[in-house]
């Protein structure tokens, strides 16, 4: 038999882990409330207070394609079929297990829910 590289065995070890804590990580069925480009199409032009005033909740699902962790906040794009859009976490907001998001990877499907926001000074 191939040996397994070392990626696929950290991999199975964060699955064996999530296993041991009683979480499925293949999960099931997420309903999500948007798609990537809607999102951006209907709130990419509002100001930061703005999308604020409105108070948006949006539950979105894709491919995480980058993931930046800073210990008590972190950030990732995912991306769908019709485009990305980033995420910013905040150790203080989210809710469920914390050892699904340590566990995160790069090419891990998630869905999210969450109030849409915007900083414009940041770069993306």
């Amino acid at each position: 038999m191939e040996e397994i590289n070392e990626q696929v065995q950290e991999r199975i070890k964060k699955l064996d882990r999530m296993r041991e804590e009683h979480i499925d990580p293949y999960g099931g069925a997420f309903p999500v409330t948007g798609k990537a480009a809607d999102i951006v199409r209907e709130y990419d032009s509002l100001t930061k207070e703005q999308l604020d005033a409105e108070n948006v909740e949006c539950t979105v699902a894709g491919r995480i394609i980058s993931f930046r962790n800073f210990g008590k906040t972190a950030f990732a794009h995912i991306q769908d079929g019709t485009g990305r859009v980033q995420l910013y976490f905040s150790k203080d907001v989210i809710t469920g297990t914390r050892s699904i998001f340590k566990n995160l990877d790069i090419g891990d499907i998630i869905g999210v829910s969450g109030k849409l926001g915007a900083d414009r000074d940041m770069s993306t």
